[in-house]
């Protein structure tokens, strides 16, 4: 006659190296996910912090963001921005050369208009269609006085843009 306690004992030392056996692959396990979300989120913390830092408060591209050589997601996403900044670096520049660029080629065609209505003050003209030289005239003196506003809002820029700034 033997009792069932060494039974019933050996079967509880089995039960207990599973359980912890069972809890050292979940703790490992857990550790593993807890690395690896902390790896994925400081990676995406670093972007967002480089894509903040990369344009200023006035919509200016300031800066660059490293084009990431990951093959996963976030390396594709940083690849994403860095292609996106660069097209909007180069609309910014579009962009501001066109001021530039429009007030020199309004230009042309304001003087043309200019000498056609002093050409037609020389005529003998109805004053019914004086009225209308007149308004054209100051319509005229209008869009010269817009194109000149343009150019010195653009070599002011360019002026405050090659100025040291100071506190």
């Amino acid at each position: 006659e033997e009792t069932t306690n060494e039974t019933l004992a050996a079967r509880n030392r089995a039960f207990e190296r599973l359980f912890f056996s069972i809890a050292l692959v979940v703790l490992f396990g857990a550790a593993l996910l807890l690395l690896f979300a902390s790896r994925l989120s400081s990676r995406i913390r670093r972007l967002r912090d480089s894509a903040e830092l990369a344009i200023d408060r006035q919509g200016r591209v300031r800066g660059e963001i490293a084009a990431s050589t990951a093959q996963d997601e976030i390396g594709d996403l940083s690849r994403s921005f860095g292609s996106m900044l660069e097209r909007q670096r180069q609309y910014t520049a579009y962009l501001e050369a066109l001021r530039g660029r429009l007030s020199h080629e309004i230009r042309t065609p304001v003087a043309i208009v200019r000498s056609s209505l002093d050409n037609l003050r020389l005529q003998r003209i109805p004053d019914s269609g004086a009225v209308y030289l007149d308004r054209a005239d100051e319509d005229l003196s209008r869009l010269i006085t817009i194109v000149q506003r343009m150019t010195e809002a653009s070599r002011l820029e360019q002026t405050l843009a090659t100025s040291e700034r100071e506190q």
